[in-house]
């Protein structure tokens, strides 16, 4: 069976190499930091998606003739 390096790990992560090459830290130490991290890809892609949307709301919202509807009591 074949397991991954930590190096590897990193780059599955979206890491640079060596991003949890911390003096003192044990391989087991540095795994379990990546497997606690999210992957800065997945990351970056749901984030350009909701900067999307919200451009796109705004957008509409000038648009949109402001509402001029008084109110009634």
């Amino acid at each position: 069976m074949y397991t991954t390096k930590t190096k590897q790990n990193e780059r599955l992560q979206g890491f640079p190499d060596g991003w949890t090459l911390i003096p003192g830290a044990s391989d087991s130490a540095r795994y379990k930091a990546l497997g606690n991290s999210v992957a800065i890809p997945c990351v970056s892609f749901v984030l350009r998606g909701i900067a999307y949307f919200l451009r796109k709301i705004d957008e509409e919202q000038e648009e949109s003739p402001p509402c001029t509807s008084t109110p009634t009591t």
